[in-house]
């Protein structure tokens, strides 16, 4: 039988990991472990060659004999607490033995303290951008709690679904699920995220560390992530996530979103408010934390014929309009980016809704005042009582409101949302640059209301100087002069 270890780790913190820090921008390592030492368990926490925290106590292992030894191994648990953001550190370990004397030891290497992000929702989350092409490049400061359960070094794609000891993740036999995990790293031709995107940004403009969990999952409805399934466990994506955000750490920073897609047929988009509200308050509550931060994506376009856009559009406005409800947080809009195939962002896009996300949080949490979160719609108003011409107005820009090309994405609707081609000229105002003006052919009916971004591949290319897209909105009714 193999001879005991006198002194190991068990548990807690591991390589890679990423603590998440507190409000003092420290944090605080769990460890446990097994010794067949007597005396006080000390750790301590190294930069490179420099000290950052010395030997602190964090346990004790009184002998159970004259001298000096234990009878038998013995478990301990302890906390170190205080380790300022950064990494990557070393935490070393020892026994200080009743004579002073330093007995076993053993070390954890190249974990951080910093900021943990939950990304969950489906495929756009998940992540579907072409892997041929320029993807993000990975970084020793930006790490993955991976579907395998381990911490590591953040990579596309960051997202492996069969990796998962989750059943909700897979889709086939318990023991056919290394050979396919196996034949789709491969294969493989789709995954790029958003995810990767958003860390760099925030590592580059703060200097703290990011940790990410990946739990979306392609396809998912709000139903499936009900989170009256959480007893569920890992059968269930709610259980899964919460799950998982217990086995990295515990504790995150905020969470990011991007679903909507599967809500958008007819007989689940009116349940859409409900359900996304219910999702944010629960994920809140059985966090512990009334204030998480939940950042979320406006569902970009649809281009499949064969898909009711109406819906569509439905989500899009609701997702829209609950961003005030749900802060903190907010919402970034993706109808203007490019697409891999009929329905999932490219990988140029799904970065550029990182970088947007990163404006977002950069404001919020780290007091960036100057940044904006976007154009948003403020106000829709006839310009006087002839009704020839409507007056669109946002707020929140970052600079000015631009167009690169004609300005597209606008359009009439009648009070039955029957379409009026009446829209003859689209430009910004060069005197109010939040506004747009849009000239028409004749007066509209009554009950005349505006969209942008309606219908079936809408082109839209509504910016602010900063790349933020104006989102799709509509039905908005037109104000009187």
């Amino acid at each position: 039988m193999p001879k005991a270890q006198a002194f190991r780790l068990t548990g807690g913190l591991v390589p890679h990991q990423v603590l998440q820090r507190g409000p003092d921008g420290k944090g605080a390592a769990e460890l446990r472990g097994e010794s067949v030492h007597a005396g006080r368990v000390e750790a301590r926490v190294f930069s490179g060659k420099e000290t950052l925290l010395d030997w602190t106590t964090i346990a004790e292992l009184k002998a159970a004999d004259a001298g000096g030894d234990l009878e038998q191994t013995q478990s301990w648990s302890g906390t170190l607490a205080g380790i300022p953001t950064g990494g990557e550190y070393t935490l070393e370990l020892r026994v200080l033995g009743p004579t002073g004397t330093a007995q076993g030891g053993c070390e954890v290497k190249k974990f951080l303290v910093g900021d943990v992000w939950v990304l969950g929702g489906q495929s756009n989350m998940e992540g579907c951008g072409l892997l041929s092409k320029p993807l993000e490049k990975s970084s020793p400061k930006i790490k993955a709690f991976s579907m395998n359960e381990k911490w590591e070094t953040a990579a596309e794609p960051l997202h492996w679904l069969l990796d998962s000891p989750d059943s909700c993740h897979w889709d086939c036999k318990p023991e056919d699920r290394p050979r396919l995990a196996e034949e789709a790293r491969r294969t493989r031709k789709q995954g790029a995220g958003l995810g990767l995107t958003f860390a760099k940004e925030l590592l580059k403009r703060t200097g703290v560390p990011i940790g990410l969990i990946p739990c979306a999952h392609g396809g998912t409805s709000m139903e499936q992530w009900n989170p009256a399934r959480a007893s569920e466990g890992g059968k269930s994506l709610y259980g899964s996530m919460l799950r998982r955000i217990e086995a990295s750490g515990k504790r995150v920073r905020g969470m990011l979103w991007y679903q909507g897609e599967s809500e958008t047929l007819p007989e689940v988009a009116e349940k859409f408010s409900e359900r996304f509200r219910g999702f944010v308050a629960s994920v809140r509550r059985d966090l512990a934390q009334a204030e998480l931060p939940f950042y979320y994506v406006q569902i970009g376009r649809l281009v499949e014929a064969n898909r009711a856009f109406v819906e569509w559009n439905r989500i899009q406005d609701l997702q829209r309009t609950l961003a005030a409800d749900l802060a903190p947080g907010g919402m970034v809009a993706s109808v203007d980016l490019g697409l891999d195939d009929l329905i999932h962002i490219s990988t140029d896009g799904l970065q550029k809704l990182g970088q947007r996300l990163a404006d977002h949080v950069e404001r919020d949490l780290f007091g960036n005042v100057a940044l904006q979160p976007g154009p948003q719609l403020k106000e829709v108003r006839y310009e006087n009582s002839a009704k020839l011409v409507v007056r669109v107005r946002f707020d929140a820009m970052n600079g000015a409101l631009v167009a690169h090309d004609r300005l597209s994405g606008f359009s009439v609707h009648a009070a039955d949302g029957a379409l009026l081609p009446m829209i003859f000229d689209a430009a910004l105002d060069t005197k109010a640059p939040g506004d747009v003006i849009l000239k028409l052919t004749q007066a509209p009916p009554a009950g005349a209301t505006l969209h942008y971004g309606v219908g079936l591949d809408p082109f839209c290319n509504l910016q602010d100087e900063r790349g933020h897209a104006a989102p799709v909105f509509g039905p908005v009714p037109i104000q009187d002069a």
